[in-house]
Parts: structure tokens; sequence; C-alpha cells
């Protein structure tokens, strides 16, 4: 939680659309989603199904039961799918960054602190498409399990700590203004 606010203070009110999967319980989503609109200066809120990202907006993913991915001809709007009970976790890093990859270099993969490799492997796609992927390195991760398991398998282009993500970030998809991070 508090990686994940460190960073998306960093991202102006005009930045890139950003699409987030956070392991957390459904029932604290709508709070979380408050609390960061507090503290960012993006607008933060739940993702809808069929929405078309904006600059200057975050979207967590609803969790639950639902998982929230990239539409499959549109890097900018959001799909909603209903948990089938394969993933470990609702919302599934790896379902959204999965569906990332069709869109290869017109978005960007993040991977903040977390326990588990959920991401790393469709991350390593989204690499292997043309995506430029960013992994937070071990020394900053309050918890370097998925970020270690991204970085283990080769699927980060650029490893950074948590200070430098957001530059990174802004960094990376200021070379196309259609870039999308997720």
């Amino acid at each position: 939680v508090d990686a994940l606010l460190q960073v998306l203070s960093g991202i102006p009110a005009d930045g890139p659309p950003i699409l987030i999967a956070q392991h957390m319980p459904a029932s604290f989503l709508e709070s979380f989603a408050a609390r960061l609109e507090r503290h960012c200066r993006a607008s933060v809120s739940l993702s809808v199904d069929r929405e078309k990202m904006m600059p200057g907006h975050v979207y967590l993913a609803l969790g639950g039961e639902t998982h929230a991915v990239l539409s499959d001809h549109d890097p900018c709007r959001i799909r909603h799918l209903r948990h089938n009970g394969f993933e470990t976790y609702v919302p599934s890093v790896n379902l959204l960054f999965g569906s990332a990859v069709p869109h290869g270099d017109r978005v960007v993969g993040v991977m903040l602190t977390g326990m588990g490799s959920d991401g790393a492997s469709a991350m390593l796609e989204m690499r292997k498409a043309g995506a430029h992927t960013i992994v937070q390195d071990g020394e900053s991760a309050v918890i370097d399990g998925m970020p270690k398991s991204a970085r283990d398998i080769g699927a980060a282009v650029e490893v950074a700590s948590l200070s430098k993500i957001s530059a990174r970030i802004l960094a990376s998809t200021s070379k196309s203004r259609q870039k999308v991070t997720s």
C-alpha cells in the first residue's frame, strides 16, 4: 500500500492512464481508492467494465470475484472478467499483464513489492512483445516475492528503486502518448 502510494504520488494530474491489480480484499478497495485520491494528483477510482481509461486517471481493479484486464482491441479500454477459480489472486496481476501482451510496445508493466509470483510469467511475455517492463529492486521492496520472481526470469527491461519508479514510468510513457501503464 505504501509503495503504491509513493509511486502514484509522483504521477502528475495529466499522467498516463494506469490500471492496477492490487492484492487486497474487495471490501477495502473503495476506501483504498479514496485514500489514494486524497494523496495523488491523478484521479483515482475503481474500474468499471468497458470504461475508456483517460490520461490523469488511476483505476483499481475491483477484486472480489472480478478481474480487470485490457481490451483485446484497445489498450485504453477496461474489461472485467468473472473469476473462474483458476487464478490464486483476485484481481490477478497475471491476467492483467497477459491482457497487455497483444498491445506490445503501447503498454508499460510495473511490478511492485508483494508475496508470491503473480504476474511474473505474463510480464516476461509483455517484455517479449515489446512492452517496457519495470520491476522494483530487492533493496527497496518490503516483500520481494513478486519483483524477485520477475527479475529471476528476465521479465524486467529495467529494475529500479521504489523512489525512482514514478520517474521511470513517466520517462517510458513520454516516448508515446498512447502508452498505458498496468
